[in-house]
């Protein structure tokens, strides 16, 4: 199946990543897809579907779209189905049928911890999020977050900091940033051999329910996932969850469960959670890159 066909299958947002790679082992584009039943696709693919958007012409000229932008050397895709895609990310419930991505990805054998938390950090939250970036790279480990205001902001930015490895993962088209303030940082951690990474393609706006998808990829990369600081009904829970259900660790720093602004640290605390003060709690426990 020739790229175009495999952009047009990704755009079918209705199908998860494995029932879009399934159809690609059987050769079935989308196009073929399109023409099912609500009936015939519910058999395939095992759920129940009220009803699907069909308008071909849109997803074609979506997909022609992304294709454009691959040719122009933008961006560049890696597929489920493919060596090279993150082997953590490909054994989630729930993996991306493709990964756009800027810049380098980290290779197979990378230390990577997933650090997240409030977008409006406590001054010691913030600090406490640049410096866990900064020790990472000294310990040689990458962090994955979600170039978000407030922690993950300044994660990033301790790790570029400390001449480390980071990557962020974007919830909407892998050709914006979002937030707009943080593409001078984005472009920092290009430049610096890290990468901006989507499972949406060009001209992709973030939507709101797309912030936890994206949160999914960040906890699915990593098999460690720091909270430094995050109150009760922050999004960075949701990136907990999903690492719990995953069976990844979940770790709280202790300057979120001190902080006034951290009763959702505190919160996975009293649910068993340990407590760090800095990677190298994390690194002294091994097994975790085994």
């Amino acid at each position: 199946m020739d790229v175009l066909e495999i952009l047009n299958l990704s755009r079918l947002t209705f199908l998860r990543g494995r029932e879009k790679l399934a159809f690609l082992q059987e050769g079935i584009v989308a196009s073929d897809v399109l023409a099912m039943s609500v009936d015939d696709l519910s058999k395939r693919t095992g759920r129940r579907f009220k009803a699907v958007v069909r308008d071909r012409r849109v997803y074609r000229s979506q997909a022609e779209a992304d294709l454009r932008y691959l040719e122009r050397g933008a961006a560049k895709i890696v597929g489920l189905w493919q060596e090279d895609f993150p082997a953590l990310l490909k054994g989630i419930w729930d993996p991306p049928f493709v990964l756009w991505h800027r810049g380098h990805l980290p290779p197979g054998d990378a230390m990577l911890f997933a650090v997240v938390g409030t977008r409006f950090p406590s001054e010691g939250g913030r600090l406490a999020a640049w410096r866990f970036g900064m020790d990472c790279a000294s310990c040689g480990v990458g962090v994955i977050s979600g170039l978000a205001y407030g922690i993950d902001g300044a994660a990033h930015a301790g790790t570029l900091d400390g001449g480390g490895y980071t990557m962020a993962v974007l919830a909407g088209g892998i050709d914006e940033v979002q937030p707009r303030m943080h593409a001078r940082l984005a472009a920092r951690m290009i430049d610096a051999g890290g990468a901006l990474i989507s499972e949406f393609g060009v001209a992709s706006p973030s939507l709101t329910y797309q912030f936890p998808r994206r949160n999914r990829l960040i906890s699915g990369l990593c098999p460690v996932l720091v909270v430094i600081e995050a109150p009760e009904k922050s999004g960075a829970l949701i990136s907990a969850n999903y690492s719990l259900e995953e069976g990844r660790e979940v770790v709280v720093h202790q300057v979120g469960f001190s902080s006034s602004r951290g009763l959702g640290t505190r919160n996975l605390v009293n649910d068993g959670a340990r407590i760090v003060a800095g990677p190298n709690d994390l690194l002294s426990h091994g097994g975790f890159f085994d």
